[in-house]
């Protein structure tokens, strides 16, 4: 007669071990990847959001501050620089420099302050008193144009810009 013995186990195999241990270890290089996907497409909308909100912040700047001005001084051949003549008679100046900065300055005794970084291009066009005709003479200019224009790191679309305009009240 055969003794029926119940055979229990006693802990884990080794095999069963290694399938843990390699289900364990896919689960965690999914969830890596999905993190570091993530991350990577957070600091590129950031990155872009960033740019946005510079071009949006400059060209705001200049409509607030322009609209109380009294004549337009001058504008670079280049229009990435404008002088304005407000109605108190103080002067604010607006320019891109060569690094995509753009900078303020309230009078011509008081240095540049930095409004913006990372810009690529500021333009700053004059129009007549009809604001049609793009006009040259700063004694003519009764609209003012800018122009803010940056850069995406998204392939679709990547050119930002804002525009507006401005009336210069000389009256």
């Amino acid at each position: 007669m055969i003794a029926n013995k119940s055979t229990r186990r006693q802990g884990i195999s080794l095999l069963e071990m290694v399938v843990a241990g390699t289900m364990i270890t896919t689960i965690m290089m999914g969830l890596a990847l999905v993190f570091r996907t993530a991350g990577h497409t957070w600091e590129v909308v950031d990155r872009d959001y960033a740019a946005e909100r510079q071009i949006s912040s400059v060209v705001r700047h200049f409509v607030r501050e322009s609209r109380e001005a009294a004549s337009v001084i001058s504008i670079s051949n280049r229009g990435d620089q404008i002088t304005l003549l407000m109605n108190d008679s103080s002067v604010r100046t607006w320019r891109r420099d060569e690094n995509g900065e753009v900078q303020y300055q309230m009078n011509f005794d008081q240095a540049f302050k930095p409004l913006a970084d990372g810009i690529e291009q500021l333009q700053f066009t004059g129009f007549d008193a009809a604001g049609v005709q793009v006009d040259d003479d700063p004694t003519d200019i009764q609209l003012v144009r800018i122009v803010a224009r940056s850069q995406r790191e998204t392939a679709q679309d990547a050119s930002l810009e804002h525009e507006s305009k401005v009336w210069i009240r000389t009256w």
